[in-house]
C-alpha cells in the first residue's frame, strides 16, 4: 500500500519505545517489515536522560543497533539511514555537543561496518535534538555527522538544504524533489506479530489492539 509512494519509514522514535514500551526486538521486526516492502527505513536509536547520566550510552546504543539489525543482509544498507536522537536533547534545548554527538556515531559507524562491512559507507548517519541555527554548523562539520535528522527552526532547516557527503541530496539528511513523504510506522502502535507485518497493518490501524499490546508489554501499565 505505501510502497511507490513513500520512500521512507521513520522505525524506533523514542516515544515508541517509551510509551509503548515496545523493545529493540520488535524494533527489528518493523525493520525487516520495511525492507520486505520496499520501503526505506530511518532507525532512531538514542539514550534516555537517565541512561545518559549513568554513563550508559554506549552500552544502549550498541543494544539497539545490533538487536535493531539482528539478521539483516548486506542488501538493507542501500536503503537504511540511521538517526541517533539522545532522547534528553530532544525538544529541550539542551543539545549534545558536537564533540560527544560525533563519537557516539562514530560508535555506530562503527557497528555498522561490522554488520555490512564496505556497504556501510553508504549508510547515512544522522543526528536529531535540539538542533538549531545557532549549533547546527557546529553539529554538521564533525566528521560522523553525515546531516541533521530534524531542525527546530527555520534558519536551521535552511542551513540543510546541501548536497549531502554522500553523494545526496539533503533536506533534513533525506528528501525527494520538492516534498519529503515519510510515513511513521511506529504511529501505527503495531506489534509486527501477531498482528502481521507493520505495514499491512496500517491499512486498518486499531489503537485498541495497539494500547492492548502495549499494555501488555509494560505488565499491565498503561
Amino acid at each position: 500500500m505505501l510502497a511507490g509512494w513513500c520512500p521512507y519509514v521513520l522505525i524506533g522514535h523514542s516515544e515508541r519505545r517509551q510509551i509503548f514500551h515496545e523493545p529493540d526486538q520488535w524494533i527489528n521486526l518493523k525493520l525487516r517489515a520495511a525492507v520486505r516492502h520496499g520501503l526505506k527505513p530511518i532507525l532512531a536509536v538514542g539514550e534516555t536522560l537517565e541512561e545518559h547520566d549513568a554513563g550508559q550510552t554506549d552500552r544502549v546504543v550498541t543494544a539497539q543497533v545490533t538487536t535493531a539489525l539482528d539478521g539483516s543482509h548486506r542488501d538493507w544498507a542501500d536503503s537504511l539511514s540511521v538517526a541517533y536522537e539522545p532522547v534528553w536533547a530532544i525538544g529541550t534545548g539542551r543539545a549534545a555537543t558536537p564533540g560527544y554527538a560525533n563519537g557516539v556515531m562514530a560508535r555506530i559507524r562503527r557497528l555498522l561496518r561490522e554488520e555490512f562491512a564496505s556497504a556501510a559507507a553508504g549508510i547515512r548517519v544522522l543526528y536529531g535534538g535540539s538542533v538549531t541555527a545557532d549549533n547546527a554548523a557546529d553539529l554538521m562539520a564533525q566528521p560522523e555527522i553525515d546531516g541533521p535528522w530534524s531542525a527546530g527552526q527555520p534558519e536551521a532547516r535552511r542551513l540543510y538544504r546541501h548536497r549531502g557527503r554522500r553523494g545526496r541530496d539533503g533536506l533534513a539528511g533525506l528528501s525527494v524533489p520538492g516534498l519529503l513523504v515519510l510515513v511513521v510506522i511506529d504511529g501505527w502502535g503495531y506489534n509486527p506479530d501477531p498482528f502481521g507485518n507493520a505495514i499491512a497493518a496500517a491499512r486498518k490501524p486499531n489503537w485498541t489492539a495497539s494500547g492492548a499490546l502495549a499494555a501488555h508489554h509494560a505488565g499491565g501499565r498503561r
